[in-house]
């Protein structure tokens, strides 16, 4: 992808276009402008919210009141083993330590992997007992062992999520039992669920993929029924509430693009399921993962002032990746900005102006361009002469 470099002596020089293909909701760019830009078929949802993501830029692919709060159920318990992650991390906690199971653990309500009281469990059997079985005594249990008491562990529940941004979320227990006050939304739980993915991925693809466990001689399968489909689906979560319906997160890989789904408020089992298949369906069919320019690739040169050297490369620093639906793939354009009348010496590393990324006219990303090589001082005469050139292009701009 070569870009052309414009003639001219402005402050600011626009590089020509360069055809690239269309970005579906790149950071900066607003839901409503991403929807409007996208121009590929709609899908519709029977559900009181969802979102859907690109996992590894974070773009919004699909959203529908993805900020109304609503009872989270046991999609609580991700938070739940986001906790429990950081204490494997740190080593405060490790897979294999033995934990005796509290007549509080042992009597909590609802979902269950059949912990006794006076039980000892590994830690590992505690994580496929929330994954699998969403044990709502297996979430007790881990919050009683990393923090001492179940207080203490919805404190730092919520810690975590203020730190991960998580604006509307407020856990009141560590399984997702209704409680007053206890709430999340779609969008939380995506940035929770990436977070989860992002910071712990042993604990993510060793534990929400499996498909059953058996404890005390009682086999339960995963109530995600997408693990059983051939399509690189890899987790994450169900949930149910009578208050707020059927929940489910999902997320899947397919040729190296991940997805993930939050679906909220589904009316029965088999909805949630087909509609969360139609959702990452949609996802893939349309969108594409594009790695537009690679770091410290030669894009363009700026003219360099009172150097030995002519010019110098400028390039980014990091991959440009984004998001692009495949429909419209002939329509985003790129140019360079780059700050002229630079002046020696400049280190390799120096600002030289941005990769604007757009739409036709309409701008969607901008990327910070840096020089790629060093440029000296030049010698006496060369300052003196270039010092009366530039004089002289300002004197006619």
């Amino acid at each position: 992808m070569n870009l052309q470099i414009l003639g001219g002596c402005r402050r600011v020089l626009a590089a020509g276009w360069l055809v690239l293909g269309l970005i579906a909701a790149g950071h900066g760019v607003s839901q409503a402008q991403a929807n409007r830009l996208l121009d590929v078929p709609d899908i519709h949802l029977v559900l009181t919210s969802y979102v859907l993501i690109e996992a590894s830029t974070g773009t919004v692919v699909k959203e529908h009141q993805s900020h109304q709060a609503i009872q989270p159920a046991s999609l609580t318990k991700l938070m739940t083993a986001y906790v429990l992650g950081q204490s494997l991390k740190n080593g405060s906690v490790t897979l294999q330590q033995k934990v005796t199971i509290s007549r509080n653990a042992w009597r909590i309500p609802g979902s269950t992997m059949f912990l006794e009281a006076g039980d000892k469990v590994t830690v590992e059997q505690l994580i496929l007992g929330l994954v699998v079985h969403s044990g709502n005594d297996a979430a007790v249990a881990i919050a009683e062992l990393v923090a001492g008491s179940v207080s203490g562990f919805v404190e730092l529940m919520n810690r975590e999520a203020r730190r991960l941004g998580m604006q509307h979320t407020y856990y009141r227990n560590p399984n997702g039992l209704p409680e007053e006050g206890q709430q999340s939304t779609a969008m939380d739980t995506v940035t929770l669920t990436r977070a989860l993915i992002n910071d712990h991925p042993q604990l993510y693809h060793n534990f929400y993929s499996v498909k059953s466990f058996t404890y005390r001689d009682i086999k339960q399968l995963n109530r995600n029924r997408l693990l059983w489909q051939d399509e690189g689906y890899d987790g994450v979560k169900t949930g149910h509430i009578e208050e707020a319906g059927y929940h489910v997160v999902v997320s899947a890989q397919r040729n190296g693009m991940r997805m993930i789904g939050v679906l909220l408020g589904a009316k029965n089992e088999n909805a949630r399921t087909a509609q969360a298949r139609k959702l990452m369906d949609w996802g893939f069919r349309h969108f594409h993962l594009y790695n537009l320019y690679q770091p410290f690739t030669p894009l363009g040169e700026v003219r360099v002032w009172m150097s030995d050297l002519p010019s110098v490369q400028v390039g980014v620093a990091k991959p440009v990746i984004m998001l692009l639906a495949r429909e419209r793939s002939h329509r985003i354009r790129a140019k360079l900005l780059l700050v002229q009348h630079q002046r020696a010496p400049i280190e390799r590393g120096t600002n030289m102006g941005e990769l604007v990324i757009g739409l036709e006219e309409e701008e969607l990303k901008r990327v910070p361009l840096i020089a790629l090589t060093e440029a000296t001082r030049g010698d006496f005469f060369t300052r003196v002469i270039d010092w009366c050139k530039l004089q002289l292009l300002r004197f006619n701009e």
